[in-house]
C-alpha cells in the first residue's frame, strides 16, 4: 500500500504550493477517484455484519479496487474518503487531526 500510495502522491506535484493549494489539489483527486457506496452504507445501516470482501470501508478500497469503467472511480463510504485524505495529506506536511 506505501508504494501505491507513494505514487499517488507524486502524482499530485504539491511541490511549491501553499497548505491551501495542496488541500484543494488532495480533495480533488480523492473526489475524483471515488464514489459514495450506498449499497455498503444501507447493509451497514440495516445491522448488517460487515463483510470486508464486499464492504468497501477504507483507503485501501480507493487505491486498490476496481475501477467502474463508466464513473472512473471506486466505490466507498465515508471512512474511505477521509482516510486517503488524511494518509496524502500526512505525506504533504499538512496537519492533520
Amino acid at each position: 500500500m506505501k508504494k501505491k500510495l507513494t505514487d499517488v502522491y507524486n502524482s499530485l506535484d504539491l511541490n511549491g504550493l501553499t497548505d491551501e493549494q495542496k488541500v484543494r489539489k488532495i480533495h480533488d483527486y480523492v473526489c475524483l477517484h471515488a464514489d459514495y457506496d450506498y449499497a455498503t452504507y444501507y447493509r451497514n445501516k440495516a445491522g448488517k455484519i460487515i463483510d470486508y470482501s464486499i464492504d468497501n470501508y477504507s483507503s485501501y478500497d480507493i487505491l486498490f479496487d476496481p475501477v467502474d469503467p463508466y464513473t472512473g472511480s471506486t466505490k466507498v463510504v465515508c471512512t474511505g474518503f477521509t482516510g486517503l485524505f488524511y494518509r496524502l495529506a500526512q505525506k504533504a506536511g499538512l496537519e492533520v487531526l
